[in-house]
């Protein structure tokens, strides 16, 4: 029974202990590196940005490996229409995958509520990060609720296109994925990123409650 015991405790420990997050390295832009457009206007309604905090180190991010996502709890009802991340990797060819994710009301991404795959519309250097800013313009904009957690993430199709932490506007960690499973919460910093989009006017609250 003592071993059992052990073991039981052991596994206990294993299970609670935050994920490790990989680090990645800072690249520099290649020759022939894919051209983007850059940044479009627009308005900020969830700030974890680099002048939100300290960065806290660049990280891998893939999606078939390790990548991320955060949440985000917006007062009034929004529409989301462009997730914004930081990054120390340079622009590179290809496409990234998007994703929201539901809560499970005790603080860990459950289900996929939007997803897609498609190239980022904007990779740009940053000056406020020292690294850079990719942008992806969501083909159908998601409609937040008030009140309501997402999670939110980019990561690369394909290789490394790494993801900036932050410290620590928000709690101090981000949602860690093996793939598309759910292996943990990092405790590495908030992730760097911004949602934009429009926040739904009172007026037009009040004729959809009626």
């Amino acid at each position: 029974m003592r071993r059992v015991t052990m073991l039981l405790v052991v596994l206990i420990a294993v299970a609670a202990a935050p994920a490790m997050a990989q680090q990645t390295v800072a690249s520099t832009p290649a020759a022939g590196g894919a051209p983007y457009g850059a940044l479009r206007p627009g308005a900020l309604i969830f700030d974890q940005g680099p002048a939100t905090g300290s960065n806290g180190g660049c990280w891998w991010n893939e999606t078939a490996g390790q990548n991320f996502a955060d949440q985000a709890t917006l007062v009034d009802p929004a529409e989301i229409d462009e997730i914004r991340v930081f990054t120390c990797v340079a622009p590179m060819t290809g496409t990234v995958h998007v994703k929201i994710l539901a809560d499970d009301g005790a603080g860990t991404p459950a289900g996929v509520v939007y997803a897609e795959d498609k190239v980022p519309d904007a990779w740009a250097a940053d000056p406020s990060s020292g690294g850079y800013v990719v942008a992806v313009v969501l083909t159908t904009p998601f409609q937040a609720t008030a009140g309501t957690t997402y999670w939110y993430g980019i990561s690369y199709n394909g290789q490394d296109m790494g993801q900036y932490s932050v410290l620590t506007p928000g709690d101090g960690m981000m949602a860690q994925f093996s793939g598309s499973a759910f292996s943990g919460h990092a405790t590495v910093g908030d992730q760097m990123f911004q949602l934009m989009g429009t926040i739904v006017p009172v007026e037009l609250q009040s004729i959809v409650v009626e």
